[in-house]
C-alpha cells in the first residue's frame, strides 16, 4: 500500500512522499510521531540519538500507545521544538526542489561539471515504456482474432481428420525499433554528448534501438555504446568517431544512411530521432531530397533541435527549411526537462501517419 502510495503522488515533492508514507504506515498518533522523527532523521543523514528521540522511545516502552500516554512526556518546550524543527526541515525541502527544477531547465551548454554529473545519473534513471505496435506477423492466440488453419487441420490428424475445435490466432505485438541519428558537428557537440548518455540507457533498457553518428560522415555506433559503463562507452564512441567536433554534412549523410542502412533499421514501424541544428554546409536540395526519401520509410520522424531553447527562433535557414516540413514532431532539446518532455513522447502511441507541417510542438523551456 505504501509503494502504492508513493507511486501515486511521485518523487519530485519530498512532502508529497512524507504525507504518502505517512498516511500507509501509521496507526496513531505516537506512531506518526515516530514517523516524522525517523523520516527527518533519514534523510538529514544524522544517525545520533536526541533528547526528543529518546523521550519517545520512553514512551513506547512505557505502556500502552495512546495519545494520554505520549501526551505525560511530551512538554510544551518539546512541541515547540518539534515545531522548529519541522519548518526548518520545510524550508530545507522547498530550497532541495527549486535547486534541481533550477537544474532541470539549466541549458547543458551552461553546465558545471557537478551540475552536468548530476544530470548525467538523472538520465541513466529515466525508463520510457514504449507502447507495443501489431506487426504483420501473426501468432496462436485463445482467444483470437482469427482462425489459425494450418493449426487446426494439424490438431484434426489427432482426432482422425474430425475438427473438434477451431484454433486462433492474433496479430503479434512489439516494441517499434528506435533509430537515433546525432549530430555530433561542433556547434552541437555539448548536447550530442548529453544525449548519447540518454541513448546508453535506452540502449541498457532492452528496447530494439540502433544509434549512428554523424558529421562529415556516418557511423554506426550501437555496439560501443552497448558497454556497461556509460563513461567508458562513450569515451569508446568518442576515439572510434574521426570527425567529431568538426563541420556537418547532413545531406550526404543522409544519403549515406538511406542507401546502406535504412531498409535493415526502419522495418516494423520504427520511429526515428534525428537530433541535429539543421545547420548544412551543402546544397540543400541534396538535403530536401533525402529527407522525402527517409520520410518514406520511417513511420514517424521526431527531430529534437537545440535550437529551439531560444524563444525567438525562426526556420530561417535553408536545412531547417528542408528537413521541417518532412517531420512529425519538432522538439527542443537542450536540458534535463527538454529530455523528459521527449520520454513522455515515447511513452505514448505514435499514430500520426503524416508530417505535421510546419508546427512547433511545445517548446519545454
Amino acid at each position: 500500500m505504501a509503494f502504492e502510495a508513493v507511486r501515486g503522488v511521485g518523487l519530485s515533492q519530498r512532502r508529497d512522499v512524507h504525507a504518502a508514507l505517512k498516511t500507509t504506515l501509521t496507526k496513531n498518533p505516537l506512531d506518526a510521531v515516530l514517523f516524522d522523527e525517523a523520516f527527518k532523521l533519514f534523510w538529514r543523514g544524522d544517525r545520533q540519538p536526541n533528547e526528543l528521540r529518546d523521550k519517545i522511545e520512553s514512551a513506547q516502552r512505557l505502556g500502552p500507545r495512546t495519545p494520554s500516554g505520549l501526551g505525560r512526556l511530551l512538554t510544551f518546550n518539546d512541541a515547540k521544538t518539534m515545531r522548529h524543527e519541522k519548518e526548518e526541515w520545510e524550508v530545507e525541502a522547498d530550497a532541495t526542489f527549486s535547486a534541481r527544477e533550477v537544474l532541470r531547465q539549466k541549458d547543458f551548454d551552461q553546465m558545471t561539471a557537478d551540475e552536468a554529473a548530476e544530470v548525467r545519473q538523472a538520465l541513466s534513471k529515466l525508463h520510457v515504456v514504449q507502447p507495443k505496435r501489431p506487426i504483420r506477423r501473426h501468432r496462436p492466440a485463445t482467444p483470437g482474432t482469427r482462425i489459425d488453419w494450418p493449426n487446426t487441420i494439424r490438431s484434426a490428424f489427432k482426432t482422425d481428420g474430425e475438427i473438434i475445435q477451431l484454433q486462433k490466432q492474433q496479430r503479434h505485438m512489439k516494441n517499434p525499433p528506435l533509430v537515433l541519428l546525432i549530430d555530433i558537428s561542433r556547434s552541437v557537440s555539448s548536447y550530442s554528448r548529453m544525449f548519447l548518455h540518454f541513448a546508453h540507457t535506452l540502449l541498457r533498457s532492452g528496447m530494439p534501438v540502433e544509434v549512428f553518428v554523424f558529421g562529415t560522415r556516418l557511423t554506426n555506433i550501437t555496439k560501443p555504446l552497448k558497454n556497461r559503463d556509460v563513461d567508458d562507452a562513450v569515451a569508446s564512441v568518442s576515439h572510434r568517431v574521426a570527425d567529431w567536433g568538426g563541420g556537418t554534412r547532413i545531406g550526404s549523410t543522409l544519403k549515406e544512411f538511406n542507401k546502406y542502412w535504412a531498409r535493415r533499421v526502419l522495418g516494423r514501424n520504427a520511429h526515428l530521432l534525428l537530433m541535429t541544428d539543421g545547420l548544412d554546409r551543402e546544397d540543400t536540395q541534396r538535403l530536401d531530397f533525402e529527407m522525402t526519401r527517409l520520410r518514406r520509410l520511417a513511420k514517424h520522424i521526431t527531430w529534437l533541435n537545440p535550437l529551439l531553447r531560444f524563444d525567438q527562433f525562426e526556420p530561417k535557414a535553408s536545412g531547417i527549411r528542408a528537413i521541417l516540413p518532412k517531420v512529425d514532431t519538432f522538439l527542443p532539446i537542450h536540458n534535463l526537462k527538454s529530455i523528459e518532455h521527449l520520454v513522455d513522447l515515447l511513452s505514448k502511441p505514435q499514430d500520426n501517419p503524416r508530417p505535421l507541417e510546419n508546427k512547433l510542438i511545445g517548446n519545454t523551456g
